[in-house]
């Protein structure tokens, strides 16, 4: 339940973002259809939807007629499956970006390949210690 108040207040804090920034990321706020082919994944979907919905995340099961209204160029056959109408897709690499642009335009300093040591408090700011990431070598 957690996990999915997590995910909603995200969406919203991405969207808010988005928004005040001017990031374009091609967002689409057509819901989320998931689609099972058998009864076994619906069951085990239905699990998952209830716990969501406990969290605040509404998703409704739908029937194949429906899903092929939700989705024109759906094709094959399905048992059933579940459509999330206030989810949404974007493309993240572009909101990331985006976002990382915001950030250096309001003075953060982005540092990659590095490894967070410790985040403290001082004088009321945070400082972040990082350190550069060693090598890895797979053996």
């Amino acid at each position: 339940m957690t996990t999915a108040r997590l995910a909603i207040e995200s969406h919203g804090h991405l969207r808010r973002i988005a928004q005040k920034e001017g990031i374009d990321f091609d967002c689409e706020n057509r819901g989320i259809l998931h689609f099972c082919h058998s009864r076994a994944e619906f069951d085990v979907a239905a699990q998952v939807s209830g716990l969501l919905a406990k969290g605040g995340l509404e998703c409704r099961a739908v029937a194949p007629e429906e899903m092929r209204s939700i989705e024109p160029a759906l094709q094959g056959s399905f048992f059933r499956g579940f459509y999330t109408e206030s989810d949404f897709t974007a493309d993240i690499h572009k909101f990331t970006t985006g976002l990382a642009r915001a950030c250096e335009r309001l003075s953060a300093r982005l540092k990659f390949s590095a490894e967070v040591l410790s985040i403290a408090l001082d004088n009321g700011q945070d400082v972040l210690v990082v350190g550069d990431r060693p090598n890895r070598t797979e053996t």
